[in-house]
């Protein structure tokens, strides 16, 4: 057994019993709500297979991107609310970023206008998490992503509600709040902009990936080595 992810993690052996369908892949899988490698297209490669919609200026970067054949950039894409996608207890949403200006730039919403729901975005070279409401929950100081660089994003939420985040593995100590409350979009969950269309995305995205029921890191971690399905990116 690996020591990863406070004992969530399995050796990634093919047709292991704790791996679905014999296929290559972390046990906590089944858990995916979402899972997007931008690598030719927008498309959800997870479990629930959502269907994604594009709009605006989104597009798929072939230049700049941390693995596969490319990242996402511009302005929008959305996924369809569904039951699924309430998240009463621990969570984690993690991606790559690659920051390219200053100012507010959206990463996800699964909020807009309704209060529970979860949100991040950029504000110039650091992250801010909203959730559960108008406050931050989780953040870190300016600096922390640098401009022009791939940095990985995680954002956890733990059985005790502590929400953390954390930038190339580094937890981020502005802000790190306790906040109970069950996740519910009400509306679309989209990527590249928040509150509607009122925060494009700033730079690239990547490798972008949502779990329920799990919090895969509660302390400082040394990022995936490769793409977030792939067992071997993880030490």
């Amino acid at each position: 057994m690996s020591p990863f992810l406070g004992g969530k993690w399995v050796n990634s052996v093919a047709g292991s019993p704790q791996q679905g369908g014999g296929s290559n892949l972390p046990e906590w899988w089944d858990d995916v709500l979402m899972y997007h490698d931008f690598n030719e297209d927008f498309s959800d490669s997870g479990p629930l297979e959502n269907t994604v919609n594009s709009s605006g200026t989104a597009a798929i970067n072939t230049t700049e991107k941390k693995w596969g054949d490319g990242s996402f950039q511009g302005s929008k894409i959305t996924i369809a609310d569904r039951s699924e996608f309430e998240m009463s207890g621990e969570l984690t949403i993690a991606y790559w970023v690659r920051v390219t200006g200053g100012g507010f730039g959206g990463h996800f919403d699964f909020q807009n206008t309704n209060p529970n729901g979860v949100r991040g975005s950029s504000y110039n070279n650091s992250i801010e998490v909203v959730a559960l409401g108008t406050g931050i929950v989780a953040s870190n100081d300016f600096g922390d992503v640098p401009y022009n660089q791939w940095v990985h994003i995680a954002i956890t939420r733990d059985a005790s509600n502590q929400w953390r985040l954390f930038a190339n593995g580094v937890l981020g100590t502005k802000s790190s709040v306790v906040k109970a409350g069950t996740i519910t979009g009400g509306a679309d969950f989209q990527i590249g902009n928040i509150v509607g269309n009122a925060f494009a995305l700033i730079g690239q995205m990547d490798d972008f990936i949502a779990i329920k029921d799990n919090c895969l890191w509660t302390e400082g971690f040394t990022p995936p080595t490769g793409p977030h399905n792939d067992p071997s990116s993880y030490s």
